[in-house]
């Protein structure tokens, strides 16, 4: 979840054991200049939320420069300044691009648009179980043709692509803040630890182990 806090709302966290995350606090000031050199504005007035945890690529992408700022704040030397800001204009622009998806979400969604979700809401529900696609086109009441063209017009995937990405973003979940075993994992999700190993490395171009230590490397810095 990305959450906004604009200047003058009293608030306060609790946060949960192994909560993860960022929290970035800006100057009303610097934020203006911020806004003023980036010529854009229409950030809310009030709290905000944008869910995040099912847009994977806005995730990424918010993790990266998050922990590349959190990188620059704790060195020293020349150009800090301006590196600071470079990431803090990158996260405000990520932002932006959260919230308006967040709107384009509560518009009214086309027969394909509802029938995708719906497909993803089934997927969540049998992640780990690997059914055929024909089990799911049965329980959706369409035909795969049917279910191939909505897929595609709305995200540019086909079902099994969805269904791979998913199993993909958990994967990388679990290898990432989980203390799991690649076995383990591999169960979880209903591999085979051969089976897992070959499936994710196709689509990362890692081995889960090289990517599990790449992510232990990257959490001790």
């Amino acid at each position: 979840m990305l959450l906004i806090v604009p200047p003058g709302e009293v608030h306060g966290f609790r946060f949960e054991p192994q909560s993860r995350g960022y929290v970035l606090t800006i100057t009303d000031a610097f934020f203006g200049a911020c806004c003023a050199l980036a010529g854009e504005r229409g950030y809310p007035q009030t709290v905000f939320m944008v869910p995040v945890g099912t847009r994977a690529a806005l995730q990424q992408t918010l993790n990266g420069t998050f922990f590349n700022l959190e990188q620059e704040f704790r060195q020293d030397g020349i150009g800090r300044g301006t590196a600071l800001a470079g990431y803090v204009l990158a996260i405000l622009g990520q932002v932006q691009r959260g919230m308006e998806a967040e709107a384009a979400a509560h518009q009214p969604r086309s027969q394909q648009e509802e029938l995708v979700a719906r497909f993803r809401e089934q997927v969540e529900e049998n992640l780990t179980g690997h059914a055929a696609l024909g089990k799911y086109c049965a329980q959706l009441g369409i035909t795969l043709s049917t279910l191939t063209r909505a897929c595609r017009a709305v995200t540019g995937r086909s079902p099994l692509e969805l269904i791979h990405d998913r199993l993909m973003l958990e994967a990388r979940r679990l290898l990432s803040y989980s203390s799991l075993s690649i076995s383990e994992i591999a169960y979880s999700l209903g591999f085979e630890p051969a089976y897992f190993s070959r499936f994710f490395s196709k689509r990362e171009g890692l081995s889960p182990a090289a990517f599990q230590r790449a992510a232990l490397l990257k959490e001790s810095k």
